[in-house]
């Protein structure tokens, strides 16, 4: 998922109440992913993998601010062994394979690192590209890696207006097709065939792996796009675990954890059982989340009020095409498709500012029209809602820890 899905919007209504749901499906993601601001670039030489053990998804359980089960309390990261990073170039991107991570198709994935010497800082972001919970999205999401590195937008080096820019880099490549989200390597889509949903499971090794080879770290910033932007916000808790004694921000762009409505229930409730989010986005989050209907916003809630000294932030466009669709899946309890309208899009977003009012630490910068991600393209800098653009937010969140309500 990803920006630019206007050009296909009015073909993907035709086409949807004409039947042909998959090609209107394909019209629509294809436009949202193929685009340049994800920020993904062709595949890199690999600097070295790593042969290091890292701990299993399924080592021991996180302390009681809940923590997923099977993941390994971020009090263990001295257990793995650190990147080697001696072979690395400043500002040049490296490719490092991790032992035990994998894609949905089962083939191996790892993170890309752009170092910025001598910054202590680090931003993690994690890449879009769809989803997979039935054949039509499985087919226009990948299964296996693509881009290993990021350009442009936010992990621009050379533009004064970047806040991030002389941080160190880390990009998390998306081939899980459950938002980073899952811990199911068993799997299954009918129509599609055995999946690996182990997005969760992945982070869990990349964030063991960056607590072992950053352990100066001095603040990070959890970040992505579209299903990255779902999976920044899925992981916060995730990251927090492994980084409990220093700030850690969060930015999702274009990845809001809405509920019914727009996102309906039964929708979400297929998301949970597939990709097992009861064992992460759910566990990780606690008694806030079990038993919840509308479990994703109940997460937002959850980190917004118990890490309050925290600035966490959302970017949207109050009527993105791509999460329409996304959450058009939801139609008559999941049995249609049928596009969200943009004023019920929009009136979820508003409702996401209504819900966490009481949070000072929580904002939301919102758009008008119908455009998807903002983060990783030069529109990080152009998008403007008063004086302030979309990096001079981010700005804010991360120079300052403070956050605010921009836009309708």
């Amino acid at each position: 998922m990803n920006t630019r899905p206007t050009v296909s919007l009015l073909r993907v209504r035709r086409l949807a109440h004409g039947g042909g749901l998959a090609f209107a499906l394909a019209a629509l993601f294809a436009a949202a992913c193929s685009s340049s601001d994800e920020g993904g670039v062709a595949p890199s030489p690999d600097a070295g993998g790593d042969d290091a053990a890292s701990p299993s998804p399924d080592g021991g359980a996180a302390d009681g601010d809940g923590g997923a089960d099977g993941a390994s309390d971020g009090g263990d990261a001295g257990a793995t062994t650190p990147l080697d990073l001696s072979a690395v170039a400043d500002r040049t991107w490296a490719w490092f394979e991790i032992p035990g991570a994998v894609c949905r198709d089962g083939s191996p994935t790892g993170i890309g690192l752009n170092l910025s010497a001598p910054s202590k800082k680090l931003m993690i972001f994690l890449q879009g590209g769809g989803a997979c919970f039935n054949a039509q999205t499985c087919a226009n999401n990948p299964s296996a890696v693509g881009a290993k590195s990021g350009s442009g937008g936010i992990f621009s080096r050379s533009n004064p207006e970047n806040p991030i820019a002389d941080w160190n880099h880390v990009f998390v490549p998306y081939c899980t097709g459950d938002v980073h989200a899952g811990n199911e390597p068993n799997g299954d889509v009918a129509g599609v065939g055995p999946q690996k949903f182990v997005g969760y499971a992945n982070m869990e090794l990349f964030l063991a792996k960056l607590a072992a080879t950053f352990p100066d770290t001095e603040q990070i910033l959890v970040t992505g796009t579209s299903a990255g932007g779902f999976g920044a916000a899925a992981n916060y808790g995730h990251a927090l675990r492994w980084f409990p004694t220093i700030p850690v921000n969060l930015v999702d762009d274009s990845g809001p954890l809405m509920r019914q409505p727009p996102l309906a229930r039964c929708l979400q409730d297929r998301w949970k059982t597939l990709w097992k989010l009861d064992s992460t986005v759910i566990a990780e989050c606690g008694a806030d989340c079990t038993n919840q209907p509308d479990f994703l916003m109940a997460a937002s809630k959850h980190w917004a009020s118990t890490k309050s000294t925290l600035a966490q932030g959302l970017v949207s466009a109050t009527g993105d095409a791509t999460i329409r669709a996304f959450y058009g899946f939801g139609a008559s309890e999941c049995t249609s498709f049928a596009l969200v309208s943009e004023s019920d899009f929009a009136a979820g977003l508003t409702d996401i500012r209504t819900e966490s009012a009481a949070y000072s630490n929580f904002g939301t910068y919102t758009y008008g029209g119908t455009r998807h991600t903002l983060l990783a393209g030069d529109v990080f800098y152009s998008t403007t809602l008063g004086s302030k653009t979309v990096a001079a937010w981010v700005k804010d969140i991360v120079d300052t820890n403070t956050v605010t309500n921009v836009g309708p």
